[in-house]
């Protein structure tokens, strides 16, 4: 080869090794400062606190820990993770001597992710009940988004039993609970997560499970990098939800799916996730009878339960189902329940109803309680369980 082609082939490789590794190189800055950007402002996309975990469906990874915040500025909590994936302190399994422990089942109203966590639910009623009790109770704060009872039971039934609890205190979330309870109504709603099992009824009304959708595969390795992500969307990538591959988008309806609950009249699908929802509580306080403890219900609300906006927001598309549901539908069906067979149960609606015109109880962006909330919750869940004697009472030893 003459020496000048080889001194130009020379020249081009030299120049094309300089672009590649100049590429690599800005690629990689971008990646580091994507990297820096997500630790001081982490993104609170779905995923981020949560994981997969076959026996319920999912969980808090353990130990996890970063803010959770909202595009509107309503709120900025920093958020963490406790060894067993509860957001909350620390607990052993193991109760100490004396001690009367709490058990708290529930969604995301329980986890709390938009207060501190001295100012949710669960810290709040602890010290709301020790201000009475000469007996030290413990709360534990076992709350996941997105949960419906059938992965409270579950969760129960593998994990949260081996707290030893006195009280297992269930927060039944009247705006989604019973549609996340059955899963041909569950899954119709976009955000709804499918990997979890679920449960049906046979012919003689007994619970069946089913397992749930297997998670997606996990993406290749330059889809795990901030920038291959970023590329990956921008040149007309999808990244599914866990449990949504294949599953058609549903028709368009009047109103959110969630809102069915307080409809004139039922569709068969509605009434079996309500059958669904019934059968599971019954479970769920046998099963926890048969470890030994007391059960009881929290009845908790939506927003638009209580705030007239929130409710024209919800049912905006439907005027005259604005007009004629029933907010309280779901309560009452709820309460005559849990009377017929026995539960102690306190429904927060009237207390959130008589407090509602003064600080707000909700956020108005996202529908979960305000510090506020909590702290009336708390009030009034303390006030119910030192009532019904569920709880230690002053100068007394259970």
């Amino acid at each position: 080869m003459p020496a000048k082609r080889l001194v130009r082939c020379q020249r081009i490789s030299a120049l094309g090794g300089l672009a590649i590794a100049g590429t690599l190189f800005g690629l990689a800055l971008v990646e580091g400062m994507f990297r820096v950007y997500y630790f001081l402002r982490p993104s609170n996309a779905r995923g981020f606190f949560w994981e997969p975990h076959p026996p319920y469906g999912w969980r808090h990874p353990p130990k996890r820990e970063g803010l959770w915040y909202d595009d509107h500025g309503e709120f900025r909590a920093h958020v963490r993770i406790n060894a067993h994936g509860l957001r909350d302190v620390d607990h052993t399994y193991e109760k100490n001597s004396g001690v009367f422990r709490i058990l708290v089942l529930g969604d995301s109203y329980m986890e709390a992710l938009q207060v501190d966590l001295n100012e949710t639910f669960a810290r709040l009623l602890e010290q709301e009940l020790n201000r009475s009790s000469h007996q030290r109770i413990e709360v534990i704060n076992s709350g996941v988004a997105s949960y419906g009872t059938d992965n409270e039971l579950l969760y129960f039934r593998n994990e949260g039993h081996r707290y030893n609890p006195d009280l297992v205190l269930l927060a039944f979330t009247t705006a989604n609970d019973v549609r996340e309870n059955y899963e041909p109504f569950n899954r119709k709603a976009p955000s709804a997560n499918l990997l979890k099992p679920y449960f049906t009824l046979n012919s003689n009304g007994q619970l069946v499970m089913h397992p749930g959708e297997a998670p997606p595969p996990p993406p290749p390795w330059w889809r795990r990098l901030h920038v291959g992500k970023y590329l990956y969307e921008r040149l007309g990538g999808q990244i599914a939800l866990p449990g949504r591959r294949g599953v058609p988008p549903p028709p368009e309806k009047p109103v959110a799916w969630d809102m069915l609950v307080y409809a004139r009249e039922y569709s068969p699908e509605v009434q079996m996730a309500w059958q669904v929802t019934k059968a599971l509580l019954r479970q769920l306080r046998d099963e926890v009878h048969a470890h030994g403890a007391q059960f009881a219900v929290v009845v908790v609300n939506g927003p638009w339960a209580h705030y007239d906006e929130d409710w024209r927001r919800m049912m905006g598309r439907y005027p005259l189902g604005m007009r004629t549901w029933d907010r309280q539908k779901p309560n009452r069906i709820l309460g005559a329940f849990l009377w017929q067979e026995h539960i102690p149960s306190v429904d927060l609606y009237h207390a959130f109803e008589a407090a509602k015109g003064g600080e707000r109880l909700f956020f108005r962006f996202d529908p979960h309680w305000t510090p506020a909330g909590h702290k009336l919750a708390a009030q009034v869940v303390s006030g119910f369980l030192v009532r019904s004697k569920l709880v230690p009472q002053s100068g007394a030893t259970l």
